[in-house]
């Protein structure tokens, strides 16, 4: 009964839940990268600075201000103001424990703030680097006034009178749990039409317009703080598409115009976007971008600073005191570096050739590695403070008063963790201390072996595993605004927590895999072609999936089952027919032997209720939307006991015209093993694996046992308690719940961790027969509760368990 599949009809991708259908051949959807798990290395361009140049009248407007301040420096009329700017850092993560990458940790974040204030205080790391005879002919050449020049004659390394802090309250008022860090979760977002992904590494935004558009649309205006009060910071993971670093928003006023698009800030725009791996000098860091120079550069243009050559080759950056240059500078270089490249700078102002001295290449608006970046000049400071003194979202910044963290208290420690926890599972600890600021934490255990915190003891919550069972003694000291230290502890039993396979619906369709429904080719026997699993044109008479007895506790017990089948209109699953379903015992070298259980359901009633899920898919003549994944769920009149392997089959009408297609995993995917059977006309059974008789494919198929772990195995016939199967479990995180219901019915679910804390929920409405996903891959390797309830009150929980 070997056959050539002719094409592939359906596919449903357990990774998305996008439903595809196809002519000619397996098309993948587009893959996702979960926040925090991007492993390739972003090829960064123009040093992954993507901040948009103001547009000339905002130029020309602002050199008018510059010579008025100039004037009135040069009459003594006004001094450099000192502005303290408070910070909020976003940290957007997909649910990644606190230090585990993008949720990247306090210390890494605080890490950012201090290289800000050296940089922009004229002390950062290697300003002593500076060159003692470096671009003194320039300095004298271009007639620089003297304040501009240090001892040497050189341009000044300056100090741009800008300092950073970390706000202790939130916009609220209320003390934050973490100073200056507002960490936001990816599942809180809510996308417009247009946007693919709640997550930013997504490969729907793998280039920088449409990575920008997403955080400038979605991310910014759901999470920014007021701009005239706060500089906002978002940190998160990229997409290597994209390809970028960082990139700000110029300041606009009233006295500088702009088009705010883009190029300069508005109120739910306004602030700079920062890789994760280039944010700080400390945690998870890409070599080259390792000592926060991407923010400081950042600012620089948030500030209102160009790049050094002009945005062109030799073009003007509107500063005297920075040579120009022919182009960016990448990587790390010594001075004298690229001599004589502009012998013609083009532009406003910085029109002297950068001669013998060659270009400022450690300058902060270069694109130089970290290391080799160091400096601003006094003209860069005039040019900031004059955006500082007229820039809506500047002028004021540093006149709240929320850089004071308001009286210091002493630190009350407290915190709660569940009282047993099972070996090598990741356990959360919830901090609960109090004190102003917030106080430093530093976490023990008794015994220390044995017990792993991630990512630190000093973390704010970090999470413990336990690589050995026993009894533990936690300990929280904190610290607050006083020398006092305050302790706290409680204790933890950890057991092996075997886990049996009795916990749901058992399925050897992975995550990875694709569900597909495949056609076959017109023939003699197939004149309509059909599907291979199992138009009645091929004689075939039964379909069978093979599932393992090991591991199940004495009273498990298959209630019933359900099939995945395809139905898009008169096409699929049709027929008045009788099926039955068939339990057997068996192996998965044989096959299946003796019927232990039955049940007889009616192609009618199988079909009679459609899809009620909306699921996208291509097909030939362009996009649909429709339901075509049909659940369908059935209870045998008796349980069956669980004793060893098991197989659960599906016959196929013997009706001309009568068809069933059931979902099976895609050749494309590869399994070690078949676990589908099929029974041909000589009545034998023959693996799908079986290359001489079957398909030679290692082929699985969407048929669900429902088990139950009670002794008489009972369960409510029309609750959602026994019309729903979860695949798979285990999971990396996507899990598929089909739900087959007589009625329509509202979901609702809700997913608890290991202490009781709810970390995802959805509303399903008016479900009947539904494929649904629940995306969890954003949570924590663990144990995990999902709770059902449907809106006639039955409920229903399981465990989830993420690997």
């Amino acid at each position: 009964m070997k056959s050539n599949l002719s094409k592939s009809l359906v596919v449903l991708s357990l990774t998305s839940s996008m439903l595809m259908a196809q002519t000619s051949k397996q098309i993948h959807p587009i893959a996702t990268t979960v926040a925090g798990e991007n492993t390739e290395t972003p090829i960064f361009k123009n040093r992954g600075c993507a901040t948009v140049v103001p547009e000339m009248q905002w130029e020309d407007a602002l050199q008018k201000m510059i010579a008025d301040r100039k004037l009135q420096e040069s009459n003594g009329n006004k001094v450099q103001a000192n502005y303290n700017i408070p910070i909020i850092i976003h940290i957007i993560h997909g649910g990644q424990s606190v230090g585990t990458y993008p949720n990247i940790s306090n210390a890494q974040a605080v890490s950012q703030v201090n290289v800000l204030n050296n940089d922009f205080g004229g002390t950062g790391l290697n300003v002593a680097n500076y060159p003692s005879n470096a671009f003194t002919n320039y300095a004298t050449a271009a007639a620089l006034p003297a304040a501009n020049k240090d001892a040497n004659g050189r341009p000044k390394i300056s100090n741009l009178n800008l300092s950073f802090c970390l706000v202790p309250l939130n916009k609220n008022g209320v003390t934050m749990a973490e100073v200056g860090i507002d960490r936001v979760n990816i599942n809180t977002f809510t996308l417009s039409a247009g946007y693919a992904s709640k997550d930013p590494a997504n490969v729907a935004y793998n280039s920088p317009a449409t990575f920008q558009d997403f955080i400038d649309n979605i991310v910014k205006p759901q999470t920014i703080w007021d701009p005239i009060k706060y500089m906002n910071i978002w940190v998160s993971d990229v997409n290597s598409g994209a390809g970028l670093l960082g990139f700000a928003t110029f300041p606009v006023g009233v006295t500088i115009p702009g088009n705010p698009i883009g190029n300069t800030g508005t109120a739910t725009t306004d602030g700079l976007w920062c890789w994760g791996k280039a944010f700080g000098n400390t945690g998870t860091l890409n070599p080259s971008f390792s000592k926060g120079r991407t923010a400081t550069h950042e600012i620089g243009h948030w500030a209102g600073l160009r790049h050094i050559w002009g945005d062109g080759s030799c073009a003007t950056d509107y500063c005297l005191d920075t040579p120009p240059a022919a182009s960016p500078n990448y990587g790390t270089f010594t001075y004298p570096y690229k001599p004589n490249t502009c012998t013609t700078p083009t532009g406003a102002n910085n029109t002297t050739p950068n001669g013998a001295n060659g270009e400022m290449f450690m300058n902060f608006m270069d694109y130089t590695d970290d290391l080799a970046m160091f400096m601003f000049t006094e003209d860069q400071r005039t040019r900031v403070q004059t955006c500082m003194a007229n820039g809506t979202y500047r002028k004021l910044l540093g006149t709240h008063g929320l850089c004071s963290p308001g009286v210091a208290t002493p630190a009350v420690s407290s915190f709660s963790i569940q009282s047993t926890g099972c070996l090598n599972s990741p356990i959360s600890l919830v901090n609960n201390s109090s004190g102003t600021p917030f106080p430093t934490s530093s976490w023990s255990s008794s015994p220390s072996t044995g017990a792993v915190f991630m990512p630190n003891t000093s973390a704010n919550a970090p999470t413990i595993t336990f690589t050995n069972v026993g009894k533990y003694i936690i300990t929280l000291s904190a610290q607050s605004g006083t020398t006092a230290v305050s302790t706290s502890t409680m204790a933890i039993t950890i057991t092996t927590c075997a886990i049996t396979t009795c916990i749901d619906t058992l399925s050897n369709i992975t995550n990875t895999d694709y569900l597909n429904v495949y056609t076959l080719p017109t023939s003699a026997t197939c004149l309509t072609g059909g599907f291979v699993t199992g138009t009645n044109c091929r004689a075939t008479k039964e379909y069978a999936e093979y599932y393992s007895g090991n591991g199940f506790i004495g009273n498990a017990k298959i209630v019933g089952g359900i099939v995945v089948f395809f139905k898009d209109g008169n096409n699929g699953t049709k027929g008045a027919a009788n099926v039955t379903f068939n339990v057997y015992n068996g192996n998965n070298t044989t096959g299946p032997g003796a019927s232990i259980g039955s049940f007889i359901g009616n192609l009618t009633n199988i079909a009679a209720t459609p899809p009620t899920k909306t699921i996208n898919f291509i097909g030939t003549g362009g996009t649909f939307t429709k339901p075509i994944a049909l659940p369908y769920s059935f209870n045998l009149a008796a349980p069956v006991n669980i004793t060893g392997d098991f197989l659960l089959g599906v016959t196929v009408p013997a009706t001309s015209g009568d068809t069933i297609s059931i979902f099976q995993n895609a050749v494309s995917n590869t399994h070690t093993i078949s676990t589908a059977w099929e029974k041909h006309s000589d009545n034998m059974w023959y693996s799908f694996g079986d290359a001489t008789n079957s398909w030679g494919m290692m082929g699985s198929l969407a048929i669900l046992p429902k088990i139950a772990c009670t002794a008489n195995g009972i369960i409510d016939p029309n609750g959602i308690s026994s019309n729903y199967a979860i695949f798979p479990n285990p999971s990396e995180g996507m899990f598929n719940f089909a739900v087959t219901l007589p009625t329509a019915r509202d979901l609702q679910f809700t997913v608890s961790n290991s202490i009781g804390q709810e970390v995802y929920s959805r509303n399903e409405i008016a479900v009947t027969n539904s494929v649904i996903s629940l995306d969890l891959s954003h949570l924590s390797k663990g144990i995990y509760v999902v709770t059902i309830i449907d809106s006639k009150g039955d409920k229903v929980m399981r465990k989830l368990i993420i690997q």
